[in-house]
């Protein structure tokens, strides 16, 4: 999606997210602490337990101008859902943060309370804790959210093989329409989406299923790191991608929290499962056979393009 970013950068490169990732992983194996950043999700040393956290960033990934806190309630919730269901898992419990600035009323922040609610109580899942502070600034809603494995091993990125046909769980474009529109009316189409979790569990316990993750950043960029994680091309065909708008914008935007997964060709899959492309020996991601750079919403690169 689009927002503010702040463009960084060493000796005439920009950074992105993945140099920073690069850094934090650096620093933790340096001190006896290496761990697979691959996924959004990670294993806990408890076994079927998976763990993630993620943050909603005023400006970034909302704006209080146009997005009700009952809807930014419901989106950090849908974030770290999504999360699970990408690898996997069922939901069991979430706590959050909320750094809030002056700005908010009481009457906004149970109204944020509500939206997180209403989500969670769909999928039977706990809020267990959170923490509540004051921010100079703009506000930041964290959240941490563990579930446990529904298959007999967790779904990764790391997993696709050449060979393997490529699919999403449903259409693409619908958030990043809403994110542009200038009308408050067609914005808030952005607040439709949900998390895969059903989809995500008769994946895990489907034969022939291989590697998955969910679409927030955009299908090229997401579809990229799927494609470098498993050390694989990934190849898209235009006119199979189900999309909501253009597809330039549909394939290059975010928030669209369907699943990105691969199976082995000729896997019993439900009908939502729309094929979309395929893997190849080598590496990048290929457009109708042309290779495509990664747009996306990369939080340390400014635009999509």
């Amino acid at each position: 999606m689009t927002g503010p970013q702040q463009v960084k950068a060493i000796a005439g490169k920009a950074l992105n997210e993945a140099d920073f990732v690069g850094v934090i992983k650096k620093a933790l194996k340096e001190n006896g602490l290496d761990i697979d950043t691959s996924d959004d999700c990670g294993l806990t040393p408890h076994p079927s337990e998976i763990v993630t956290t993620d943050s909603l960033v005023e400006n970034a990934h909302f704006n209080r101008n146009f997005d009700r806190p009952y809807d930014i309630g419901r989106q950090a919730a849908v974030v770290n859902l999504s999360d699970l269901a990408a690898s996997g898992a069922a939901p069991a419990w979430i706590s959050w943060t909320l750094n809030l600035n002056p700005q908010w009323s009481l009457d906004d922040v149970y109204e944020l309370t509500q939206g997180m609610a209403a989500e969670l109580s769909l999928h039977e899942t706990q809020l267990v804790a959170g923490n509540l502070t004051l921010s100079p600034g703009p506000s930041v809603i964290s959240v941490t959210a563990a579930g446990y494995l529904t298959g007999q091993k967790p779904l990764l990125r790391t997993a696709a093989m050449p060979g393997d046909e490529i699919f999403v769980t449903g259409r693409l474009g619908r958030a990043t329409r809403g994110f542009l529109s200038p009308t408050v009316a067609f914005r808030r189409e952005r607040h439709r989406w949900r998390p895969h979790l059903a989809e995500s569990a008769i994946l895990a316990s489907t034969d022939g299923v291989h590697a998955c993750m969910d679409i927030s950043d955009g299908l090229l960029l997401d579809a990229s790191r799927m494609a470098a994680a498993s050390e694989v091309a990934i190849q898209l065909e235009s006119s199979l991608i189900p999309v909501i708008g253009d597809l330039h914008t549909a394939i290059t935007g975010g928030e669209d929290y369907v699943l990105l997964f691969t199976a082995s060709p000729k896997t019993n899959l439900p009908s939502w499962a729309k094929r979309i492309g395929c893997c190849a020996p080598g590496s990048g991601v290929y457009l109708d056979d042309r290779p495509v750079h990664a747009a996306g919403y990369d939080h340390f690169l400014r635009g999509t393009d």
